[in-house]
């Protein structure tokens, strides 16, 4: 019985505090509403940017070789760097003989 009366009473509290106080209550109630509005903005924002990137891509298709002098890696660059320098750059012919494989 006591946790009711406790609860009515800082229900009663909390609603005539808000009545006297309506510029801060009404203030606060639009910055809550503008943050969750940009929020959701700024992740419609990030998707929307993310699909375009994607979409700009998909021309590239998924069977795509990529041939190059130096490994395609993003880890640590341990690797003897010198012995992919001296390997010979791709020539037009060889580009276009890997073309029909």
């Amino acid at each position: 019985m006591l946790f009711f009366q406790l609860t009515w009473e800082s229900f009663r509290f909390a609603i005539t505090a808000l009545k006297s106080n309506l510029t801060r209550t009404i203030l606060s109630l639009l910055g809550v509403t503008v943050g969750i509005f940009a929020i959701i903005a700024v992740f419609t924002l990030v998707d929307s940017l993310e699909e375009k990137i994607k979409s700009s891509f998909a021309f590239l298709g998924t069977n795509v070789m990529r041939v190059d002098r130096f490994p395609f890696a993003s880890g640590p660059q341990d690797y003897p760097w010198w012995k992919y320098f001296q390997r010979p750059p791709g020539l037009l012919p060889n580009i276009n003989s890997w073309n029909s494989v």
